[in-house]
């Protein structure tokens, strides 16, 4: 169970706007840390904006993005960002189910001093 209230859109019609563009920019799902984010709104609207900057606005390639993000989950230790980025979002943009793993064939979290272990593959 969530330990901050998830925002339920029926509830909240003054978000509508909100969630509309937040549906927009997420393939038009809404997903808990947004529904976690509207308890305040414009945290929610300033996280939306820099996640959508990082993921969209850079000039990294799709593939090295999502390394670099499931990088950092597993340095982070962060479940959450490995179960949205690995498999789905990562095999989308060319990062291989192997390349997402570590040399055991688990997705554990990695200490900072294992991270080049984390995920082994070549950086163009």
């Amino acid at each position: 169970m969530a330990r901050v209230p998830l925002i339920q859109e029926q509830e909240h019609p003054e978000f509508a706007g909100l969630i509309e563009k937040f549906r927009a920019g997420r393939r038009g799902r809404l997903i808990n840390i947004y529904r976690m984010l509207l308890n305040a709104p414009p945290l929610a609207e300033s996280w939306f904006n820099h996640s959508n900057t990082v993921r969209w606005k850079t000039t990294l390639s799709g593939r090295l993005r999502e390394i670099v993000i499931i990088r950092m989950g597993h340095l982070a230790k962060s479940e959450y960002v490995l179960r949205q980025h690995v498999p789905s979002l990562a095999l989308a943009d060319g990062v291989s189910r192997n390349a997402t793993r570590s040399p055991t064939g688990a997705r554990p979290s990695c200490s900072a001093k294992a991270s080049a272990r984390c995920l082994p593959m070549a950086i163009p």
